[in-house]
């Protein structure tokens, strides 16, 4: 079975966020997609946020661009991905690689059934910025993130702590390992 490219901009910047439910996903590099921008809102359906907040999305938009990573996933998890996203649907877009290429990834983008609330969780940011951090994005793109407003909630969200608590499990295996992840 082959590998799929797959362009995230969100909570799947963080390497130990997409391993939770996509073991096979490996990291190439950096990728900017041109003429999208980086948006927020909720997506409209029963219950709580799950991030407490708005999460991201990108919509297409003239001299705009979002920086994400691209990540090589095997395709027999494409329905993993798929339910993680599931408020989302998925999208193809070409990305400009830091090596110059320009692949065609999968992404996804959010349903149009919104409640317009367009301020994400303090946590749901710190996820992004964290894996913007890891994967060393450019400067100028992670100092976009942290001036991201917020919601201000002060309780981390379950998700949260559910990324939290594999982050020190990914991060436990591999110094038990001698290996990185």
């Amino acid at each position: 079975m082959g590998v799929f490219q797959y362009f995230s901009y969100g909570s799947n910047l963080l390497r130990e966020r997409i391993l939770i439910s996509n073991p096979t996903a490996k990291f190439r590099c950096v990728g900017r997609l041109n003429n999208y921008a980086l948006q927020f809102d909720t997506p409209r359906f029963p219950g709580k946020p799950r991030w407490h907040g708005a999460p991201a999305t990108i919509e297409e938009k003239d001299g705009s661009y979002v920086m994400g990573c691209v990540w090589e996933i095997n395709e027999a998890h494409t329905s993993n991905l798929d339910a993680q996203e599931a408020l989302y649907h998925p999208i193809f877009v070409d990305v400009d690689l830091e090596t110059g290429e320009n692949v065609k990834c999968r992404s996804y983008q959010m349903n149009n059934d919104r409640t317009g609330d367009t301020l994400p969780s303090p946590f749901y940011i710190k996820v992004m910025i964290d894996g913007a951090k890891q994967n060393n994005m450019p400067a100028e793109y992670i100092n976009f993130l942290e001036n991201v407003p917020t919601n201000g909630i002060k309780e981390p969200p379950p998700v949260y702590l559910t990324v939290m608590d594999m982050i020190e499990k990914f991060r436990k295996s591999a110094k038990e390992n001698g290996t990185t992840f």
